[in-house]
């Protein structure tokens, strides 16, 4: 009797892991084939050298490619929200299909992988090294839908993960906080593979939006470098929306290892043992980066031989990107619940405590028109749970 039930539910296994992949084959393939063709066309004539610099151009079937993918990855999200539904059509329980994607994990987190450790150029592999304002403004646009691509990939990440691990489907289409129990958990290597490249893709993150110019421009340069930063000032796409999503993503995986429970014990080793024990403080420097971003637009200054940065502290700048400083604080609890070793988080504790110190001090210093009394919440709870 036994015997039968385990082979049903083995059944039922198969069965819906054929119908998730027959629903999800056709996206995640077009995506891989559209990975290919970019980095195909990148490097046969999208770079040249000038110097010693190795410059990127763009055309416009690039931003099309690119467009496209991000069309495709929408499409992936829209279909795990049908399969978080359940909506399968062969009445499988949610348990079934959480365990039919498990056997899929490698195929669908490839190309969403791929994706998120794509270089984002930073501004001096085009700006500074261009007097054409032109194709300054076409960096901008190209940057833009680098970010998108990478939000879109890991909201598709972030889904994937909340199905199998069964805490966010269901609340992701029905508003059912009701968790679903899964069959089994995502593998280690897995988890951290997925962690560390969403380090990587914060890393090109803050890379793409780093200050351009150094001590050795001449003053020509740094006249340049000042004129073409008030063109990236006049973008409405920071990647504040790339940096949320991929800190939601970090979530999603680290709560995954919090259900786990006792059995957690190994891959919380591996997650701290990863890039020789920095994987984790790399990721805290993520979320902490998000919140000590209290100023939306930071202007350059050529003082002397330096270039500097300038913030006016105005309302605007106190409150700073709200859902982004929310979605920061809702990760560091994750990654302090998901990996509850006290011995790691002394070694983060000067610097998380000082950030998250500094922002509950800030939205509390000033008016609710000026500040958001949530991150000030939000900041002290997290502080709360750093202490505890």
């Amino acid at each position: 009797m036994k015997g039968q039930e385990e082979e049903s539910k083995m059944e039922e296994d198969v069965s819906a892991s054929r119908a998730a992949f027959a629903m999800l084959d056709p996206l995640l393939r077009a995506l891989l084939v559209s990975i290919e063709r970019g980095r195909k066309h990148q490097e046969s004539e999208g770079t040249h050298v000038t110097g010693d610099i190795r410059v990127t151009t763009y055309e416009e079937r690039d931003l099309a490619e690119m467009r496209a993918r991000g069309e495709i990855m929408q499409r992936l999200n829209e279909t795990l929200a049908v399969i978080c539904g359940r909506s399968l059509g062969d009445g499988s329980s949610a348990s079934t299909v959480a365990t039919g994607l498990i056997y899929m994990a490698d195929y669908v987190l490839l190309p969403l992988t791929l994706i998120l450790q794509e270089a984002l150029l930073p501004p001096e592999a085009v700006g500074s090294h261009s007097r054409d304002s032109s194709e300054w403004r076409k960096y901008i646009i190209f940057r833009s839908a680098g970010y998108s691509c990478i939000e879109q990939a890991s909201l598709c990440m972030s889904l994937y993960v909340e199905l199998v691990s069964g805490f966010g489907g269901e609340k992701a289409v029905n508003d059912d906080p009701t968790p679903q129990i899964p069959a089994a958990y995502l593998k280690n290597e897995v988890v951290v593979r997925c962690l560390t490249t969403c380090a990587i893709a914060m890393a090109n993150l803050d890379e793409s939006r780093k200050p351009m110019g150094g001590l050795h421009d001449s003053p020509q340069e740094r006249d340049r470098c000042f004129e073409l930063a008030q063109l990236s000032d006049e973008s409405l796409d920071k990647g504040d929306n790339c940096h949320r999503a991929i800190l939601r993503s970090i979530e999603s995986l680290l709560l995954s290892v919090h259900k786990q429970g006792s059995a957690s014990e190994k891959v919380q080793a591996d997650i701290t043992s990863s890039l020789g024990g920095a994987l984790l403080a790399r990721l805290a420097e993520g979320c902490l980066s998000a919140l000590g971003s209290n100023s939306p637009t930071v202007s350059p200054r050529v003082m002397g031989n330096r270039l500097t940065q300038t913030v006016n502290v105005r309302g605007e700048d106190i409150r700073g990107n709200v859902s982004l400083k929310l979605q920061a604080c809702s990760s560091l609890r994750a990654m302090m619940n998901g990996i509850p070793k006290s011995m790691v988080w002394r070694t983060l504790l000067p610097g998380s405590f000082a950030v998250l110190f500094r922002e509950s001090l800030l939205q509390l210093r000033f008016s609710t028109a000026q500040s958001s009394p949530k991150v000030a919440a939000e900041s002290i709870r997290t502080l709360s749970d750093l202490i505890n």
